[in-house]
């Protein structure tokens, strides 16, 4: 397999068509985007990871990022001796 599929040299969603295709069917497609997510620079994601673009990619780490303010958030106010926001 070319493995030049996985970096597809413009940012159309239908150049990566091929790379996701063969990330859908992978059984360690999963693993992949976890250890990407966990240790990808955001200022450098390129690629086709775990059967996500970059873009892709770039909503769920703020998203995630979101959700853990919002908890840490509701940590804080439900503390003992906090009183509710």
């Amino acid at each position: 397999m070319d493995t030049g599929l996985f970096f597809p040299v413009d940012d159309r969603p239908r150049a990566a068509e091929s790379a996701l295709a063969v990330c859908r069917r992978c059984r360690v497609r999963g693993i992949c985007l976890v250890e990407a997510l966990l240790v990808e620079d955001p200022a450098r994601r390129y690629c086709v990871v775990g059967a996500t673009t970059p873009a892709e990619r770039d909503r769920l780490h703020r998203t995630a990022r979101v959700a853990a303010r919002r908890e840490a958030g509701a940590a804080v106010t439900s503390m003992p001796g906090r009183a509710a926001a």
